[in-house]
C-alpha cells in the first residue's frame, strides 16, 4: 500500500512530499529528489519529470488522499461547495415563501 504524507518543514524552508510504500514484507520510502527547473529549448524532446511504473499506479490514489489530508482541493471542488450552499439557501427561501402561500395565516381573537 503506497501513502503520501505532505507536510511543512521549516528545515527545508517549504512542504517536503515523503511516499512510503509497506506491504507485509516490506516497507520503503522514494529516494529523495529536488524538484529543479532547467531551461528547455526550441525543438529539444521533453523528458517526464517523474516515472510511475504501471505496478505503483496506487500512486495517484494516495497522491490524492495525501493532498486532502493536507488541505489541498481543486478549485473546482471548492466552487461547487460556493454552489451547493448558495443552493440550499435559495432552497431555504423558497420553502418560506411557498409554505406561506400555501398555509392560511393563523388569525388569534374573535372571527367576526
Amino acid at each position: 500500500m503506497i501513502k503520501v504524507k505532505i507536510q511543512e518543514n521549516l528545515s527545508y524552508a517549504g512542504k517536503t512530499i515523503t511516499i512510503i510504500n509497506s506491504d507485509p514484507q516490506n516497507y520503503s520510502v522514494v529516494k529523495p529528489m529536488s524538484m529543479v527547473f532547467t531551461p528547455l529549448h526550441p525543438g529539444e524532446l521533453l523528458d517526464p519529470s517523474i516515472v510511475i511504473p504501471s505496478r505503483y499506479e496506487d500512486f495517484f490514489w494516495a497522491l490524492a488522499q495525501g493532498l486532502a489530508e493536507a488541505g489541498y482541493f481543486p478549485k473546482v471542488y471548492q466552487d461547487k461547495d460556493n454552489e451547493l450552499t448558495a443552493t440550499k439557501y435559495h432552497l431555504e427561501d423558497m420553502r418560506t415563501i411557498a409554505m406561506s402561500i400555501i398555509s392560511p395565516p393563523v388569525v388569534y381573537g374573535r372571527k367576526d
